[in-house]
């Protein structure tokens, strides 16, 4: 396909037209000779235009907030911004109880907090009803990190059914891309069904912070690796379809774009993503949500890779930053929250 007429042919046109002037025309020129990129995004010869320069980590939470289409996020800059402060504690504990203390404590110097209902044992209705109340008191918003990444069908069942009814009382969830725009649209149809009508948001899994994640570019190249040391092989029946396909498939269709492409075709719904790179996310409105901070340790036993607050910030782009061990485990979760969320808002400014 060929464009019949060009950009700059156009701009001449309008120019003999006495609709632009020159200098106009020499302006729009110079910024598509810096605009030019190669299929990787890239620009040639590492020109970026002027424009581009002023993307979202040039821009305050406020300032955001009026260019994101989705309520959720929206509300949430406003907290960042009222509270000062970027970080998400994960409750990753077991029983109700622990949740709710952990929230009290923290509550005052957190945007979010994470939790996990499928690992606590004991979580009643009562326990979720004060745990919105908590975040009503705190003004801290919630995010239910369940990954969800079936078929639409069933992730609206697991959305607003089950022994949580999720939709009910978390403001956020986390949704993996991997099973494609159904997950979308099966969540939203779930929505609903709910009534009264509640506003909530959807933060898209685009890379995780563990070691070897597969959600890459290199994801060719682990199962490779796995291959190579015979790991797979207790696997085989899974993995020999898949990795003679996967020989075929260049690695560039492993990236984030279809990722990024999902959260743009649903900008009242997606919050943000969950990353670790500054350059996947542009879309100002859009919130960068990166696990894995904890000012001591750079990995655990299992693979998690850390990330110091200012690393997370300066580096990252991280608009949110995620600790749990570091205020979880702490002597005293209340102190070790406020350090974090001290910590992160010096980096915020700083950037």
């Amino acid at each position: 396909m060929k464009s019949l007429v060009t950009l700059t042919q156009i701009m001449h046109i309008l120019c003999e037209a006495g609709k632009v002037d020159i200098a106009t025309v020499d302006s729009v020129k110079r910024y598509l000779a810096a605009s030019q990129i190669l299929p990787d995004g890239t620009f040639i010869n590492n020109l970026e235009p002027r424009e581009a320069k002023v993307g979202r980590l040039n821009l305050s939470f406020l300032e955001r907030a009026r260019l994101s289409q989705c309520p959720m996020s929206q509300r949430l800059f406003h907290i960042m911004s009222e509270k000062k402060t970027l970080l998400c504690v994960a409750a990753d504990v077991t029983t109700g109880s622990e949740v709710l203390a952990l929230a009290e404590q923290v509550g005052p110097y957190i945007c979010v907090l994470k939790t996990h209902a499928d690992i606590v044992d004991d979580l009643t209705d009562d326990d979720i009803a004060a745990l919105t109340a908590l975040a009503e008191k705190h003004n801290f918003l919630i995010l239910e990190d369940r990954k969800f990444a079936d078929i639409g069908h069933i992730v609206g069942l697991q959305y607003t059914q089950g022994p949580h009814h999720i939709a009910t009382w978390a403001d956020l969830v986390t949704v993996h891309t991997l099973s494609g725009e159904g997950v979308l649209k099966g969540l939203t149809l779930g929505l609903g069904t709910l009534s009264p009508v509640v506003n909530r948001g959807f933060f898209l899994v685009a890379e995780m912070s563990s070691q070897e994640h597969l959600m890459s570019p290199e994801y060719v190249a682990v199962l490779k690796k796995l291959m190579v040391f015979g790991l797979v092989a207790k696997f085989s029946y899974i993995y020999v379809g898949a990795v003679r396909a996967l020989k075929q498939i260049p690695a560039s269709v492993f990236t984030f774009t279809a990722t990024v492409k999902m959260a743009q075709k649903y900008p009242h719904m997606v919050a943000g993503l969950v990353c670790q790179s500054a350059n996947i996310i542009s879309t100002p409105g859009l919130i960068q949500l990166t696990p894995g901070v904890k000012i001591s340790d750079n990995a655990d036993s299992l693979g998690q890779c850390y990330n110091s607050p200012d690393h997370a910030v300066l580096t990252c782009g991280a608009d949110i930053a995620v600790v749990g061990r570091g205020v979880v485990c702490a002597d005293n979760p209340a102190l070790a929250a406020l350090e974090y969320s001290k910590k992160l808002w010096s980096a915020y400014q700083r950037r």
